[in-house]
C-alpha cells in the first residue's frame, strides 16, 4: 500500500527534491537531496527526520518555555552507504575510473619475454611512486594484451619493446586517446602524477 503523504508537503529550493515518504509504522518522512549530474537527477546524500527513535528512547529537551519538549533526530548520510556509494560510481562511470580512482592505474606490457626484466624495472620504479601497476607476463601477442587492458579499463597501459628498452623510454598508450606517444619514465611519472594530483575526471 502506498503511504499517504497527507501534511507532509514541504517546500525546498530548486537544488533539492521534493520526496516524502511516510512509513505507516513510524511515521518516518524521508527527504532526498539529489544533484543534477549530466542534466539528471541523481540521489545520493539522505537527510531523515527520525520520530520514532525520541520515542522510544524516551528523549526530552527543556525549551524556552522551561517546558519538556521533545525533539526530532535527524539521520544525515552525505554519501550513503559505502556499498551503495560503490555501486553508484560504478553504474555512472560504467568502471571508467579517473586514474586517481582506478584500481589499476598503470599496465606494463613488454612485447617478448626479451623486455621482461626492463618492465620489472619500470613496475618497481612505478611503485615507488606508490602507482597501482600491474605487469602482464604471458606469453600472448601485444595486441591481445592492450585489448585485454582495455577491456579491463586500465587508464594507461605502457607497451615495451626492444627500441624502448635500448632507448630506455616507455610507448604510452591512454585507455582514451589510444597512442600519444614515448616518454622517459620520469615524464611519465610527473604526467600520471599531475592527474592524480589534480583529481582530473576525464
Amino acid at each position: 500500500m502506498r503511504p499517504s503523504t497527507a501534511g507532509r508537503e514541504t517546500s525546498f529550493p530548486d537544488t533539492f527534491s521534493k520526496a516524502v515518504l511516510t512509513s505507516s509504522a513510524v511515521s518516518v518522512p524521508y527527504f532526498w537531496l539529489c544533484a543534477r549530474v549530466s542534466a539528471s537527477r541523481l540521489t545520493i546524500p539522505t537527510c531523515q527526520l527520525d520520530f520514532a527513535l525520541p520515542e522510544r528512547f524516551d528523549l526530552n529537551f527543556i525549551g524556552e518555555d522551561n517546558k519538556e519538549h521533545r525533539p526530532v533526530v535527524i539521520h544525515r548520510a552525505i554519501l550513503g552507504s559505502s556499498d551503495r556509494f560503490i555501486s553508484f560510481l560504478i553504474e555512472e562511470t560504467k568502471g571508467f575510473f579517473p586514474v586517481w580512482l582506478a584500481p589499476v592505474q598503470v599496465k606494463i606490457l613488454p612485447i617478448t619475454d626479451n623486455q621482461i626484466e626492463y618492465a620489472k624495472e619500470i613496475e618497481t620504479e612505478l611503485r615507488r611512486h606508490k602507482f597501482r601497476v600491474e605487469l602482464d607476463e604471458s606469453n600472448e601477442k601485444i595486441g591481445y594484451k592492450i585489448r585485454k587492458a582495455q577491456l579491463e579499463k586500465v587508464p594507461y597501459m605502457l607497451v615495451l619493446g626492444a627500441k624502448e628498452q635500448e632507448e630506455n623510454i616507455v610507448a604510452v598508450r591512454s585507455r582514451k586517446d589510444g597512442d600519444i606517444g614515448n616518454m622517459k619514465v620520469d615524464e611519465f611519472v610527473a604526467k600520471v602524477q599531475k592527474e592524480i594530483d589534480n583529481k582530473v575526471i576525464g
